[in-house]
């Protein structure tokens, strides 16, 4: 009977000991209400908390779903856009300050930009000219055959040569349109030489969701 009964406390005092040193398993179940255990509780919903005998306590989160793990991984692909973009804008300002270091170099090349337009338009506009001349010389010869058939060479030359005045009117609208370009670009050149220059070339700040 000694025996039987102390087999017994031994069995006991083991088992206490196991479970002292077990590690336990808590969560919450999908009413919220805490679940315990030595291994993770099948009800487990969201995070798993682990206590060891020490005392130590680690909880894991929960794995994510697929749409958790795209919502991330676009959030992720954001960050790294915003982060290169506001890179590049910081490396470009500090290029741009370094190459227009004053208000002189930024006017001296808008100076030399705007003089060779001016050059290509006062080609064109001469161009133009010599092709109206032509063209008034060809109208004159033209009233020769207003009761007559026309020469076919004529007719020609005049048709060539209202194509080539389409062609250079196209020409130098296109011609002043970069003039325009050129100065609306040197006008923003401007305003940001001023504005470095005053705050001096500063962090942007990153963004994702925008």
């Amino acid at each position: 009977m000694r025996l039987w009964a102390r087999s017994l406390i031994v069995g006991a005092l083991v088992s206490l000991t196991s479970t002292a040193n077990a590690d336990w398993y808590s969560c919450k179940d999908s009413q919220g209400k805490r679940q315990g255990g030595d291994s993770p509780p099948a009800e487990c919903k969201g995070e798993i908390c682990v206590t060891k005998s020490n005392g130590d306590r680690k909880c894991t989160p929960p794995p994510e779903t697929l749409e958790q793990r795209k919502k991330r991984e676009q959030q992720e692909k954001r960050q790294h856009e915003c982060e290169k973009k506001a890179h590049e804008k910081f490396l470009d300002d500090f290029a741009f300050i370094d190459k227009y270091h004053t208000a002189y170099d930024t006017q001296e090349e808008r100076n030399r930009s705007i003089a060779e337009q001016q050059r290509r338009i006062d080609d064109a506009k001469q161009r133009l000219k010599v092709g109206k001349d032509r063209k008034a010389k060809l109208d004159e010869k033209a009233q020769f055959f207003e009761k007559h058939p026309m020469p076919e060479d004529l007719r020609r030359d005049i048709e060539s040569n209202r194509k080539l005045l389409d062609q250079q009117e196209r020409d130098l609208a296109s011609l002043l349109r970069e003039m325009q370009r050129i100065i609306e670009k040197y006008d923003a050149m401007v305003r940001r030489r001023e504005d470095l220059g005053q705050n001096g070339i500063r962090p942007v700040p990153c963004d994702p969701e925008k």
